[in-house]
């Protein structure tokens, strides 16, 4: 993708239950850990472009508009299999 750049701004939380891995050696086992993360961010935007695109087996250049995307919020609760 080609793009003009842009210095974004993103906060996140990251709330994990990793239960001990016995089942898997020593250490704490990642992937039957359950919890939260959220992602935001303020400002966001894309400042428009080319993307290319695969159509009929061929990379195809597509213009990217500019789009203002304000604020954005994302979460994401988990209950397993982060790391599988």
């Amino acid at each position: 993708m080609t793009a003009s750049t842009a210095t974004v701004l993103v906060d996140a939380d990251v709330s994990l239950d990793v239960p001990a891995g016995a089942a898997r050696g020593p250490g704490p086992d990642y992937a039957t850990a359950s919890g939260n993360v959220r992602l935001g961010g303020k400002g966001l935007a894309i400042q428009g472009g080319t993307v290319n695109i695969p159509m009929m087996d061929q990379m195809t250049p597509q213009d990217l508009p500019a789009v203002n995307l304000g604020s954005l919020e994302l979460s994401c609760p988990s209950r397993r299999a982060w790391a599988r």
